[in-house]
């Protein structure tokens, strides 16, 4: 089986909810390519949706040291910072994967929710202060939704 296969296999697994055998797949990989950044990357978010995030952030900035301009590992190790309480390092790596692609919407989000995490700075979360704020209701969506099923 080829490296690509078992990663398909290994994403395949944890897409399914069974990270056992992705973090398998995944340090599988590893051993016959230590360097292999994808792998590296998805066993972090392993270790991040297990509840270890401190190995979260070392192995997602092991991928991040071959690929730095990744946006996907970016938003990742920031999650795992956030989980962490490291707001400020968090935002910044929300920042920079935006940086990189302006349409990331998962970090556009990740960044807002970041201001309203208890301890972020809900300065950012205020009107007027560029976050984003909640959609107001359309006029008649009240009644509409009285007669919905």
């Amino acid at each position: 089986m080829s490296l690509a296969e078992a990663l398909q296999i290994g994403l395949a697994h944890q897409q399914a909810g069974r990270l056992p055998q992705a973090e398998a797949a995944y340090r599988s990989i590893l051993a016959a390519d230590p360097g292999n950044a994808d792998a590296l990357h998805l066993l972090g978010t392993v270790a991040h949706h297990v509840g270890k995030h401190d190995a979260a952030v070392e192995l997602i900035q092991q991928a991040l040291a071959r690929q730095p301009t990744n946006p996907i590992y970016l938003n990742n190790l920031a999650n795992a910072l956030r989980a962490l309480g490291r707001l400020q390092e968090a935002e910044a790596r929300y920042r920079q994967a935006l940086t990189l692609n302006p349409r990331y919407a998962h970090a556009s989000y990740n960044l807002a929710v970041t201001g309203r995490v208890p301890g972020g700075d809900r300065r950012r979360t205020q009107p007027g202060r560029g976050a984003l704020q909640p959609r107001q209701p359309v006029a008649g969506a009240e009644a509409l939704r009285s007669v919905a099923l």
